[in-house]
């Protein structure tokens, strides 16, 4: 996509390299979206095409609600709607041991008590998408995942929780692309479907498979369908 679009790929406020003074750390969704806009400022882009997974959907979504005119496209993988708890603590947490729940509302402790790197080496260990990927790569995930300060971590994680993006789906006019799997994502299925519904211009690619993580196991896949909606749409160039 990089030959087609200017690509910029920013840590959200509190994570990677994206520092802040643990006092000072109040995130909201509504603070990521006003960095987004300002980043968007800063870097003279009037419209982004925002491809996101997880939190990214939920600021995308609401970004496309609040500031229409600076979308032009939205591209969400395993997407959702709000963040169901019980759902991430049934699918996601099956694996835990020794008690430690590293999905849902507990999990913030669990960050703490263990730090991001163990966070990372669970979902290597469990996340089908992530079985098979190169060593390489792998230890580029762990690190990735790693930068994130715990405590940092333990206060972003409430930002998501309470947010739904449901209300205000009606109102995004922006063209988007859902990129799912068949089952085991990050959402239940009746929300993947509930977008599909009520977002007024949206398609849906369904791949085989978990849908956590997809991006990465299927990234070739997921390029193709990002192409070929984006030249559909008059984005870019229509390529072969």
């Amino acid at each position: 996509l990089g030959l087609h679009l200017r690509v910029a790929r920013p840590d959200l406020r509190g994570l990677g390299l994206s520092r802040v003074p643990l006092p000072l750390y109040n995130p909201t969704i509504d603070v990521f979206v006003d960095d987004a806009v300002a980043l968007l400022d800063h870097l003279q882009v009037e419209q982004v095409v925002w491809a996101s997974a997880g939190t990214g959907t939920l600021v995308g979504l609401t970004l496309a609600a609040k500031h229409p005119d600076r979308v032009q496209a939205l591209v969400l993988c395993d997407s959702l709607s709000h963040v169901d708890p019980t759902h991430l603590n049934q699918e996601l947490d099956k694996e835990s041991k020794e008690g430690d729940v590293w999905f849902g509302p507990d999990a913030p402790e669990t960050f703490v008590r263990h730090g991001m790197r163990e966070y990372a080496r669970f979902t290597l260990r469990n996340w089908p998408n992530l079985q098979g990927l190169s060593p390489g790569f792998l230890a580029w995930y762990e690190e990735q995942v790693a930068l994130t300060d715990a405590h940092l971590a333990r206060r972003f994680y409430q930002a998501p929780i309470r947010v739904d993006c449901r209300p205000y789906l009606k109102d995004i006019s922006a063209p988007t692309l859902l990129l799912d799997g068949s089952h085991h994502g990050v959402a239940p299925k009746s929300d993947q479907e509930y977008l599909l519904a009520h977002l007024p211009d949206a398609r849906q690619v369904v791949f085989e498979g978990d849908g956590i993580g997809l991006y990465y196991s299927k990234t070739e896949l997921c390029v193709r369908e990002v192409k070929k909606f984006l030249a559909e749409r008059g984005i870019i160039s229509e390529v072969p």
